[in-house]
């Protein structure tokens, strides 16, 4: 029997983000066993749209694309109109939820295009970045394996030692070619935790047969925020494809009732020009 794979669902607006996004999939993400949903939420109330930006007319062009593609008993297409008193976000999520789907994947910027100002995030990233219960892949801007000079995606999961930033680290092996792939894990941390991680992390880089993989301890010197900027930023890091983390860090306690996101998220998602692969936490 074939063991199941992972199940994507892109949330959709029309926009280039969206379009991206499904490029990437069909081009290099999904592997044969995985499973896509194509999920709109749309607004009848609206009649301001230009015609590429209407239901109809995004389905068709998504159908179309996709008939040559792949086969239709791996992909659905959900349409709903939006319920009464939630928002496009809102529904998405639930949707997501509902069939148990492994990478929500979303644009980072939606049919306005990307905000004037840097440090003002999209609305959908802003709200499912908190809010979702599954793993949220971001995309920045297109980038397809076979169409790079290494043929191979390069990922970097941040990493210090709390459960989300090990899902993390895991959501890229689940999705990296074992062979074409490079996943780098950058742990930063400090004192006696500098070296305590690369054993569990070599374990599961050994469990997914990696070909091309490093682990690398950034001293982090008490603020953790101020040393991921400071190495991705850095002339000599690598332009990665994807950098995945945890939506709050190993020391920040849960608050009851209050979704947020932590600084270290907030930086990358704001400073960053790659594709995120976020887990909420």
């Amino acid at each position: 029997m074939e063991k199941a794979g992972n199940v994507f669902m892109l949330a959709t607006d029309g926009s280039t983000p969206s379009k991206n996004g499904l490029e990437m999939l069909t081009l290099s993400l999904m592997k044969p066993t995985d499973r896509l949903y194509i999920a709109h939420v749309y607004n009848n109330a609206k009649t301001d749209l230009t015609y590429n930006y209407q239901a109809d007319y995004i389905r068709d062009s998504y159908e179309a694309y996709l008939f040559t593609r792949m086969p239709s008993s791996r992909y659905n297409f959900l349409w709903e109109h939006v319920n009464k008193g939630w928002n496009t976000k809102m529904q998405i999520s639930k949707m997501a939820e509902e069939r148990n789907v492994d990478f929500l994947v979303i644009g980072y910027s939606g049919i306005k295009g990307p905000k004037h100002d840097c440090t003002v995030m999209g609305t959908a990233v802003k709200e499912l970045s908190t809010n979702s219960k599954q793993t949220l892949m971001v995309i920045r801007r297109r980038v397809v394996r076979k169409e790079k000079p290494s043929k191979g995606y390069d990922f970097l999961a941040l990493y210090d030692g709390s459960e989300a930033s090990k899902k993390a680290l895991k959501e890229c092996l689940k999705i990296a070619d074992s062979e074409k792939d490079s996943v780098d894990c950058v742990c930063f941390c400090s004192g006696d935790a500098m070296e305590s991680h690369r054993a569990n992390v070599e374990g599961l880089f050994k469990e997914a047969k990696l070909a091309h993989f490093s682990y690398k301890v950034v001293a982090a010197d008490g603020n953790t925020q101020e040393a991921v900027a400071r190495y991705l930023n850095n002339e000599s890091t690598p332009d990665y494809d994807f950098v995945a983390l945890g939506s709050k860090g190993e020391g920040i306690k849960k608050r009851a009732e209050i979704s947020y996101l932590g600084s270290v998220a907030e930086e990358v998602i704001l400073i960053g020009r790659t594709n995120l692969i976020l887990v909420v936490n």
